[in-house]
């Protein structure tokens, strides 16, 4: 318990009150520096956000400039030049296949939007009926209250279960830990078929949209599912009149080394959901995309999408955005990521050959998951816990002593827990370096996180 004069000097409520933060100064590529002259290094861009590292000043020279002409401008009363130009690019990445897009502040915003606008297309299509929301069990799509109800975060809804909205969720698509207990390359994908199942059982009539991540970020540590799972998805979709959503907040903008998830499946969305690295870490953004028939279904009747979000393509957004997809371009870096995934998964699958925990390394890109277990055979989880209020946790969890163990070296790790069906059952971590990372900085994140796993292993009796 903190003393009263400690309470007095901090006036921040943290995430974890109680936990002592650094406090950073400075950052520079993958490097973040605290008053204490501390280097950390970022291995997932804090998380999964800033793709472009620290210390760009150009970024600061553009809003300058943008300020100075107009830093706001209401949605309401008209268009700005550079709002015009980065919707245009950010379609343009999609090949077309998204026609329209609304800018906003941040990816809960966004998934919020893309829901409303799902429901107002149903509307102007006199489907009235068409409601509910159907996501995927061990997803994250937001921390609002529809966002978590969309989403199948169990550990991150337990404790809102009385707030949150009618929502549906069926298995994710998740075959290292498959609900079916199937192979992928034996399968009848009956992950996807489940979505089927679910729209008969609440009746097709009512069911507006399904929302998923096609490559999972935090719920699931970038578990990517079998490459035709999004076509046999999109079929169901299409057969019932349902919109289908992609959040690409994580795994979009460039992270799995192409411009977005999705291309990886050849199955694009009605509905795309993008944030996070889509200004690159200089500026809190977000956007969502729709196809033709989306917006000419509400403007055919000179309708209204009420977002209502104060900020919403405003053109400070729309400036990092611009210059954020730009800065890729130059540079290069989206097969950069491509290119230094491939080394970073090379490797890392050499350091899980030496670790007794390392069950599963899976992802695309610059977006990698590592699972860890006690029997890598029988993928049995480290921890098997008692059910406990969703407040209490598990201090002494393998994910989290091995976080923290990698703090104490300067390291900085994104883990989680709930993998195995549960609150806190299983551990995992998940790395996301910037994408300007290069090889030797690889193995300087590398080093350290063997290091680190070797104590925690040694700590928790494996070695």
């Amino acid at each position: 318990m903190k003393n009263s004069e400690e309470i007095v000097e901090n006036y921040i409520f943290d995430e974890f009150p109680g936990e002592r933060y650094p406090t950073f100064t400075r950052g520079e590529g993958m490097y973040l520096f605290d008053d204490q002259g501390n280097k950390f290094i970022d291995t997932t861009c804090g998380p999964v956000t800033n793709s472009l590292g620290h210390g760009l000043p150009d970024f600061g020279i553009f809003l300058e400039k943008q300020m100075k002409n107009l830093a706001f401008l209401h949605r309401g009363y008209g268009h700005t030049p550079i709002l015009k130009e980065t919707c245009q690019k950010l379609c343009n990445l999609t090949h077309d296949e998204m026609s329209k897009a609304l800018l906003v502040c941040g990816g809960s915003e966004a998934v919020e939007v893309a829901i409303k606008m799902a429901r107002m297309y149903h509307i102007y299509n006199n489907n009235l009926t068409k409601t509910l929301i159907i996501g995927r069990w061990q997803s994250y799509h937001g921390n609002t209250m529809i966002t978590l109800s969309a989403g199948g975060f169990v550990k991150r809804r337990a404790a809102f279960i009385p707030y949150l909205h009618n929502t549906s969720h069926i298995p994710p698509a998740y075959c290292y830990r498959c609900w079916f207990n199937k192979e992928p390359n034996s399968c009848n994908l009956e992950c996807a078929q489940a979505l089927e199942d679910e729209i008969l059982g609440q009746g097709h009539e009512n069911v507006s949209a399904f929302i998923a991540e096609p490559i999972s970020g935090t719920g699931l540590c970038a578990a990517v599912p079998r490459e035709d799972y999004f076509k046999r998805v999109r079929e169901i979709c299409d057969k019932y009149d349902i919109l289908l959503i992609y959040d690409e907040i994580i795994s979009g903008s460039g992270r799995t080394g192409k411009w977005f998830g999705y291309e990886h499946f050849k199955t694009p969305p009605d509905i795309l959901v993008l944030g996070k690295g889509l200004a690159g870490g200089y500026f809190p953004a977000g956007a969502i995309m729709s196809s033709l028939k989306i917006y000419n279904k509400i403007a055919d009747v000179q309708g209204v999408l009420p977002a209502g979000y104060t900020w919403a393509n405003n053109p400070m957004v729309a400036t990092v955005i611009s210059k954020t997809i730009d800065y890729y371009q130059k540079h290069n870096l989206i097969a950069n990521v491509e290119n230094m995934g491939k080394y970073m998964f090379d490797e890392v699958k050499k350091i899980q050959k030496e670790h007794p925990t390392m069950g599963d390394v899976r992802g695309k890109g610059l977006l990698m998951g590592i699972e860890f277990v006690r029997d890598k055979t029988t993928k049995e989880t480290i921890d098997h816990p008692l059910i406990a209020p969703p407040t209490v946790g598990r201090p002494n969890a393998f994910h989290l002593q091995l976080k923290k163990e990698a703090k104490k070296n300067h390291l900085l790790l994104l883990a989680h827990s709930g993998c195995a069906k549960g609150i806190y059952d299983g551990d995992m971590i998940m790395l996301g370096p910037y994408f300007r990372v290069n090889k030797e900085q690889i193995d300087e994140i590398l080093s350290i996180f063997e290091k680190s796993l070797y104590n925690t292993e040694k700590e928790h009796g494996f070695i």
